[in-house]
């Protein structure tokens, strides 16, 4: 089967993707990225749906993006993806997020590994041809996704039960909804008078129906960490870096 190294898909910004900066939310973008991930997998024939088959599953281990600015309410805008590189655990995903007329918006990179859905246990990818086919090889400008910790001495911490809507298909919380959980943790304030310039996102544990996690945040004068936690181990971490509002 002949490989397609790099997708690119158009996506919108509809009004249910806009929150209270007027433009996307972190959660939106970065579910659209995981979108052009999915679609770009299928395509060459190793999605999760053609995994499952053989009893394995994607799971997305880091994800940073650098945000340069966010797609407005109504625009439509691009998403360019392909693998980067390889090796036995971990496979990296690139992104570059563009408008209509090709200006870029952003750019993001991605860490995924492949397990075996009976011992939850990663595969060697290095013995899977048909990822190794697809490697591409191109950077971006964003930063590759370093570890992020549990802030130390949080500034607030809230309780949370995980509900029927914070699942997806696989019956574990859903990537984009651990987003919403430190989001909705920040002050408002802050949100409201800063943009994002970049985050690093790290996902270290799965959450499921009924279990109680705790988000806590710290934030700086240019930063905003952020981390749920289940029996003090971390599920989720997240560092958003801001820059201030023209």
């Amino acid at each position: 089967m002949t490989m397609t190294p790099k997708h690119t898909f158009t996506f919108r910004a509809y009004q249910q993707d806009i929150d209270c900066t007027n433009r996307m939310s972190l959660a939106s973008v970065v579910r659209a990225l995981l979108n052009a991930a999915c679609m770009a997998a299928d395509d060459n024939r190793f999605g999760t749906i053609q995994l499952n088959q053989n009893g394995l599953t994607w799971v997305l281990s880091r994800l940073s993006l650098k945000i340069d600015r966010l797609p407005e309410s109504e625009h439509n805008f691009q998403i360019s993806t392909w693998i980067e590189a390889c090796n036995n655990i971990v496979s990296t995903r690139n992104f570059l997020i563009t408008d209509e007329s090709g200006v870029e918006l952003g750019s993001a990179c991605s860490m995924w590994s492949i397990i075996d859905l009976n011992t939850r246990q990663p595969i060697n990818l290095m013995t899977q041809n048909y990822l190794l086919e697809a490697v591409q090889g191109d950077k971006v400008s964003c930063p590759r996704p370093r570890h992020i910790a549990l802030p130390a001495e949080p500034d607030s911490c809230m309780e949370h039960k995980v509900v029927y809507s914070d699942l997806d298909f696989n019956r574990h919380v859903n990537s984009t909804r651990y987003i919403d959980w430190m989001m909705n943790a920040l002050p408002i304030s802050v949100v409201e008078a800063n943009e994002i310039a970049g985050c690093t996102i790290n996902y270290s544990a799965e959450s499921h129906f009924g279990e109680n996690v705790v988000v806590v945040q710290k934030t700086e004068e240019s930063s905003s960490s952020c981390g749920i936690k289940r029996d003090e181990k971390p599920v989720c971490t997240m560092k958003i870096d801001w820059k201030i509002k023209n």
